[in-house]
């Protein structure tokens, strides 16, 4: 957890994926890369049905992997905030918020990634 006064040591950035069962767009929606440590500040998911989500945190050399949070059966994630994110993840790290199975309907995720700056 961290405290609201540090805000300034973190940049902030924005992404989107998107996903639709029309094929060929597997089971990732999103990937990110930090170089420094930082945090999945907030997730949100929209999707026209139910969907089982996980996002990974994994080192860029690919020896570490962990699933930092799960969702089954949902249609909307709107969770975290800068004081509670979703989760932390250390430096050299890459965060993939995948589904369990092949799209299904419509599925936009939106994150907010924040990276210690200093």
């Amino acid at each position: 957890m961290v405290n609201t006064e540090y805000r300034a040591q973190y940049q902030t950035r924005y992404e989107t994926g998107e996903a639709d069962d029309t094929g060929g767009s597997g089971d990732e929606l999103l990937v990110t890369e930090l170089d420094d440590e930082g945090m999945l500040t907030t997730l949100r998911l929209y999707s026209s049905v139910e969907q089982s989500i996980k996002v990974e945190s994994t080192t860029l050399d690919n020896t570490d992997s962990e699933t930092v949070f799960k969702a089954h059966g949902v249609s909307e994630i709107d969770t975290g905030d800068f004081e509670n994110p979703v989760a932390e993840v250390p430096a050299q790290s890459k965060i993939s918020v995948k589904l369990d199975s092949d799209p299904t309907g419509d599925i936009a995720v939106n994150v907010r990634v924040d990276e210690r700056t200093g």
